[in-house]
């Protein structure tokens, strides 16, 4: 059976992307060691679930749908440039974000508990960021590697503002041989809308559909 390379997004809508890609060009334009995604992969990234089978993906969307249906849509802004580090592993350059109402925790708490409820083993960790760049870990020494990521963590880029949170989307990830990089499929993709009548973990109303 097929196994279908898994995760669950937020996809920043292209006028958004388009600020994003100036600031990235101003980063490639330090000539720096990093491996740059294509502009088409941005994204957050609320669960990544890796090989999966048809029918887990399917249940797996399902939790997704159900956590949409949970949510009204939000504002995301974006904060800066920043970087994961980690001895030992590849070093990532991201785009910070945050809404004011923390409701990208709240949204992957739902769609966590969801997931855990019908069997999968999601990450326990969530930070809401758009992965710009990757710098190998192979290629440099760890100091070499912290002076890079000093440098791209300096640079002033301008603020390209926010934009609506409006749906979750889930994706496949396939590895482009040819290319020797990931391609990004667009599997499902579910509007968020307030619709349950009670929220237990927000302790509010909501609405509920025909009233």
């Amino acid at each position: 059976m097929r196994k279908i390379r898994t995760f669950i997004a937020v996809t920043p809508p292209k006028d958004f992307l388009d600020k994003l890609t100036t600031i990235q060009e101003k980063l490639k334009a330090k000539n720096l060691q990093i491996a740059w995604e294509e502009p088409q992969n941005f994204h957050i990234t609320l669960v990544f679930l890796g090989q999966i089978n048809q029918s887990q993906m399917e249940t797996a969307a399902k939790a997704t749908e159900i956590a949409a249906k949970s949510f009204l849509p939000f504002e995301a802004r974006a904060l800066g440039i920043s970087y994961f580090y980690k001895r030992g592993a590849d070093s990532i350059v991201f785009l910070d974000m945050a809404d004011p109402q923390k409701n990208f925790r709240s949204l992957f708490k739902e769609l966590f508990g969801n997931l855990i409820n019908l069997g999968f083993y999601p990450p326990t960790r969530f930070t809401a960021h758009i992965s710009l760049g990757r710098l190998k870990k192979k290629k440099l020494s760890p100091p070499e590697r912290k002076k890079i990521l000093a440098q791209i963590a300096e640079t002033e880029v301008p603020d390209i503002g926010s934009f609506e949170v409006s749906a979750i989307d889930v994706y496949e990830s396939v590895h482009d041989a040819t290319a020797a990089k990931q391609r990004y499929h667009l599997l499902k993709r579910f509007p968020l809308e307030e619709r349950w009548i009670y929220h237990f973990s927000q302790r509010r109303k909501k609405k509920w559909p025909g009233f």
